[in-house]
């Protein structure tokens, strides 16, 4: 139960700290045939950039301490910390960018870069950390314990998705086995 209650915890403090550097949009339209920021080119729609970045707007994070009906000083608190968690990595992960860029463009990434990217990735890893237990220091007990039982019920909505996956991806199968008949349940 712990080691449940701990991961859903990290997995609520990284959404957060998503929805917060998703947040941070240019509108400046660019000049024709200067190059694209991250996440404009054809190739990368949908989480980064492009058509979807609406929807992303506040993160899925966000959206469950927005059902904790917080009061103006918890949102405001709320907006402080991620803003401050913000500012605080945006250089590394900048440097954590420009690094995959290299990578991604067909660069091969010495040892030392590797390394760098580890240290980074990790560093990056605890300042998300530390800002989730910052944000869960504004929730009263109360919101403590709605926001346990909102992940509780999260957990078991995606575990009966994961049933009914592996129940069509059954029946895919055995229709294409030739039985021509759906599994018997």
């Amino acid at each position: 139960m712990k080691k449940v209650l701990t991961s859903a915890i990290l997995t609520l403090g990284l959404a957060a700290s998503f929805a917060v550097s998703a947040q941070q949009t240019t509108d400046a339209p660019q000049a024709q045939g200067a190059p694209q920021a991250e996440g404009q080119g054809r190739r990368m729609r949908g989480m980064r950039g492009g058509k979807h970045r609406g929807m992303r707007k506040h993160g899925r994070g966000m959206r469950a301490f927005g059902q904790l009906n917080l009061t103006d000083a918890q949102k405001e608190r709320m907006r402080s910390i991620h803003e401050g968690a913000r500012q605080g990595t945006q250089a590394r992960r900048e440097e954590l960018r420009q690094i995959f860029m290299t990578k991604r463009q067909g660069g091969q990434l010495t040892p030392e870069q590797e390394a760098r990217a580890r240290q980074l990735r990790d560093e990056l890893r605890e300042a998300r950390q530390r800002t989730h237990n910052d944000a869960l220091g504004v929730l009263t007990t109360e919101q403590s314990a709605q926001l346990d039982k909102m992940k509780q019920e999260h957990k078991a909505r995606r575990e009966e998705m994961r049933k009914r996956r592996g129940e069509m991806r059954s029946r895919r199968e055995q229709m294409r086995e030739g039985t021509g008949q759906p599994p018997q349940q």
